[in-house]
């Protein structure tokens, strides 16, 4: 950590001097800096260097700038942007006071604490959705609280992120792949926090996912935790397309009907069932009737009501509706499959377990588990889920599996797995148990065949933090298999080249 701090300073100059790290910060490490120009302290976040590697810095920053033209006393804005030694950073100003992740730690909120912070951040959305501008990760670290107002930090990075990632790998992968076609997609965010069609990778998701998770925000505020809670993260993360959550009221009985059902609104699966806008929940978060403190049941046609429905945009058909959860199932059965992927916190107590003690800054030496992680990079191929229903070509997925595997142990400075360790992490993955796993990178993968036609989806996922690093879906003909195989097997070695940094091969690639 001193070695980046020390870095950190010599980029930035005798204008800012760097105080100390922040805990927390998800994709980024967060760093205090005292502007010595204008006397005030300001906050650097830098891409952790295991994402960062791999980002289009040019990109980021133009996304970042998109973010940076936001302005407004609710939402903190980004001052500056730049790289040190090829990582993408920020400038953000420092919010004297406490996040709302700290302030839960002390229990629930009351109810007008609850609606004056989901006003403040339902403000701040409607600003940026107005300028085209989703958050993607609304959650409590994101959510400072600071003179008697809430304001929102993080406007566009997990966009930025996910659009610099994936130029930078579809640059370095191409699409020529022989006798297939690509689409590419990156699904980030917390997992307590997403809404189900940012779960499935949607691409036509948009501004109703920062509606949901304000959703699981206010639940979590009224209840002292969110919907989906005591489960390992990928089974978190299935629940949010799934299952439905305990309704509020049940939980805490004595809250205002209209906020209860407000609150569940937010919360529908299907984004069309949820508020029409963030500037429509604002209307409906004024509404007197949010913190009447009434415990009569709402009845049709009283004023909460008339107010939902005036979000929704009135009661659709049955039909229609059913339509469109049936698509969405559909939709999303692949990316349900793929929940196995690990998904887990990587703190406990406020310090960050150790994964890699060399490559991952912020790690802590932990015996032999972490001494074992930092001599080589490592990767290890989960067996992919094969989901159609004819069963005699479930060997697909192991062939597949098998291929990526074997292209993977060709790279002399890549520790592979074996197909049997890897079984049995999956097996351990799959029980809850993501503590200290054996290899820096995990491949997941879900095959479907329909007729002649094979769908590969598959990810590249960093096992310290859960964070996708890549997501590709692939098609090709059964009959061309090998091909596929090939293609896919390549792919997934080259993107694990650069982002190990691996020096080039010195045989001729497959």
């Amino acid at each position: 950590m001193a070695q980046l701090i020390e870095s950190l300073q010599r980029h930035l100059g005798d204008d800012f001097v760097v105080e100390r790290e922040l805990g927390g910060g998800g994709m980024s490490r967060v760093f205090v800096a005292f502007d010595t120009r204008l006397d005030r302290r300001v906050v650097v976040k830098l891409l952790r260097p295991e994402l960062g590697a791999g980002v289009n810095a040019q990109r980021f920053r133009r996304e970042i700038l998109t973010a940076a033209a936001l302005q407004h006393p609710l939402i903190v804005p980004v001052l500056d942007t730049g790289e040190l030694d090829g990582v993408p950073y920020f400038l953000m100003p420092f919010v004297e006071g406490e996040s709302l992740r700290s302030r839960l730690q002390r229990g629930a909120l009351t109810v007008v604490e609850t609606v004056r912070i989901l006003r403040d951040v339902a403000r701040a959305l409607a600003v940026a959705h107005a300028r085209q501008v989703v958050h993607r990760d609304i959650k409590p670290d994101n959510v400072l609280l600071a003179n008697e107002a809430a304001v929102v930090a993080d406007f566009g990075v997990s966009k930025a992120f996910a659009v610099a990632r994936h130029e930078h790998d579809a640059r370095m992968i191409g699409s020529n792949h022989s006798g297939s076609t690509t689409t590419a997609g990156v699904s980030l965010g917390t997992p307590a926090y997403m809404a189900p069609e940012q779960v499935a990778a949607d691409p036509q998701a948009s501004f109703p996912m920062d509606i949901y998770a304000v959703g699981v925000l206010a639940y979590e505020m009224l209840v002292g935790a969110p919907p989906f809670t005591g489960r390992s993260p990928q089974q978190v993360m299935a629940a949010h397309i799934t299952e439905l959550p305990a309704p509020i009221d049940e939980r805490r009985a004595e809250l205002p009907p209209a906020l209860s059902a407000l609150v569940m609104q937010c919360l529908e699966k299907d984004p069309a069932d949820r508020p029409v806008s963030a500037a429509a929940l604002v209307t409906a978060l004024d509404d007197p009737q949010v913190m009447s403190g009434s415990f009569t049941p709402v009845a049709e046609g009283s004023g909460a009501v008339e107010v939902l429905r005036a979000l929704t945009g009135g009661q659709r058909s049955a039909a229609k509706k059913r339509r469109t959860v049936w698509r969405w199932l559909i939709g999303s059965a692949v990316v349900i499959a793929v929940l196995t992927m690990v998904w887990w916190s990587g703190f406990r107590d406020g310090t960050r377990e150790a994964t890699d003690g060399a490559a991952l800054p912020g790690a802590v030496e932990s015996g032999t588990a972490a001494l074992s992680l930092a001599s080589a990079p490592s990767v290890a191929v989960l067996p992919f889920v094969y989901l159609s229903g004819d069963s005699t070509q479930a060997y697909i997925a192991s062939a597949i599996a098998d291929a990526i595997t074997g292209a993977l142990a060709a790279e002399r400075d890549l520790r592979v797995s074996s197909r049997s360790a890897a079984e049995a992490l999956q097996r351990r993955i799959a029980s809850g148990d993501t503590t200290q796993l054996p290899v820096q990178t995990l491949v997941e993968g879900v095959v479907e065949v329909e007729g002649n036609r094979v769908r590969l989806s598959v990810r590249l996922v960093n096992a310290a933090d859960g964070f996708t690093l890549y997501a590709d879906r692939v098609e090709g003909e059964r009959g061309n298999l090998f091909a596929l195989e090939d293609d896919v097997a390549h792919g997934m070695r080259e993107l694990l080249r650069a982002h190990f940094r691996l020096p080039a091969p010195d045989s001729v690639r497959r």
